[in-house]
């Protein structure tokens, strides 16, 4: 009997490990990642419109919303994601979604790091290195909305 159940969950857990690592190498993929994290699917949630249409018209336009609100890495991105789409299928299906939506720590850390990625030629060390601060905090409007401080 324990054979058969050792076999069983040998099979499960080899599966999901499976099935992480398709998703993983699916993400990997430009064209994946920019359908996923698209303004187009973010946007069909109706608390996203606003940020959606701002970022049609906004410098950073030609990038998905996954270039800056999921973490590089091919196992931090799918556990990034498995995570979020998990508290979106739960907040939306329990009817808890909120006027705005905004970011929490773990979240501000990964769009930080990815504006530093992007950015860290133009900006030089210094300037990311100096400041206590999320590059947003002062460039609030920069992604999504009309620049007023850049």
């Amino acid at each position: 009997m324990k054979k058969k159940w050792g076999l069983r969950v040998l099979f499960v857990v080899s599966a999901a490990v499976a099935m992480f690592l398709m998703f993983a190498f699916a993400l990997q993929i430009p064209a994946v990642g920019k359908t996923i994290g698209s303004p187009k699917s973010c946007g069909t949630c109706h608390v996203m419109t606003t940020e959606v249409q701002t970022l049609q018209k906004s410098a950073h336009r030609d990038l998905s919303c996954l270039d800056c609100h999921s973490p590089k890495g091919f196992i931090e991105k799918p556990v990034d994601e498995i995570k979020t789409a998990s508290r979106h299928m739960y907040v939306f299906t329990t009817g808890q979604t909120p006027d705005v939506i905004k970011p929490n720590h773990a979240a501000q850390e990964i769009i930080q790091e990815n504006c530093a990625s992007c950015h860290r030629a133009i900006t030089g060390q210094t300037h990311l290195a100096t400041q206590d601060r999320f590059c947003f905090e002062c460039h609030r409007d920069t992604p999504h909305g009309t620049p007023l401080r850049n």
